[in-house]
């Protein structure tokens, strides 16, 4: 939180964009070709507002089924955290995008923090954080650590890559996320070690069942939001 506070009183005095902004922005976006397109764009979507909200409500649901409310409580607090502190930090900030003209995906509205990049700390890091610290049963913690790691990691950079935001907004959610998510899980394992564990009333393999089931729902929505809002559409606009 420190150097999130540091880098956006330093995006204060320095005005819309900084000298290695430019620098890196245009080295990202110098490796653009349909291959690297489609999966950027792909990474950004998974973050588009539309497509986490569809999956916290499903996750929450599934959580609620399996009597995890703690869970559910805190993917709730963290969706809506995430809402309220990026857009109060954007309308504080007012900072301008960059030019929009070539960015594969344009958006609109203030830049600074990334709200991609954040709530890729707030919803895709608090499952990968749940999933590992939800006991003994979970398997491969560390595969399960690495993949939701790289997942943030690719969702910032696709940010840069469309030509969305700048690397400093990017940056500036990784410190700001990482710090929310700190925080919830922090409080979300204090609340585990004080309360008793609730049994499931559902079996691991009826649970799985619905997560299956739940995740391809999802997925549904997600190419659904990709025919929607694809980059042939001129009108499409990801804020």
């Amino acid at each position: 939180m420190a150097l999130f506070s540091i880098l956006a009183v330093t995006l204060i005095y320095t005005g819309p964009s900084v000298k290695w902004d430019v620098g890196i922005a245009a080295a990202v976006q110098s490796m653009r070709n349909p291959a690297l397109d489609a999966m950027m764009i792909t990474a950004t979507y998974l973050c588009s507002w539309q497509v986490v909200v569809t999956g916290a409500v499903l996750t929450t649901l599934f959580f609620f089924a399996r009597r995890m409310w703690f869970a559910a409580a805190a993917m709730i607090i963290s969706i809506l955290g995430n809402v309220l502190i990026v857009g109060g930090i954007k309308s504080v900030m007012h900072r301008v995008r960059p030019d929009q003209t070539h960015a594969l995906l344009p958006a609109s509205g203030s830049t600074f923090p990334s709200g991609h990049t954040f709530s890729a700390f707030a919803f895709y890091g608090l499952l990968g954080l749940i999933y590992v610290g939800h006991g003994q049963s979970t398997r491969h913690p560390r595969l399960v650590g690495s993949l939701t790691v790289a997942l943030i990691a690719a969702v910032g950079t696709s940010r840069i890559y469309v030509g969305a935001h700048w690397p400093s907004d990017v940056l500036g959610s990784t410190f700001l996320g990482s710090g929310w998510l700190a925080l919830v899980g922090l409080v979300l394992a204090a609340i585990r070690e004080r309360m008793p564990a609730s049994s499931s009333q559902t079996s691991n393999r009826t649970a799985r069942r619905w997560a299956v089931l739940l995740v391809l729902l999802w997925a549904v929505f997600i190419v659904v939001y990709a025919f929607i809002y694809s980059p042939a559409a001129p009108s499409a606009a990801i804020a």
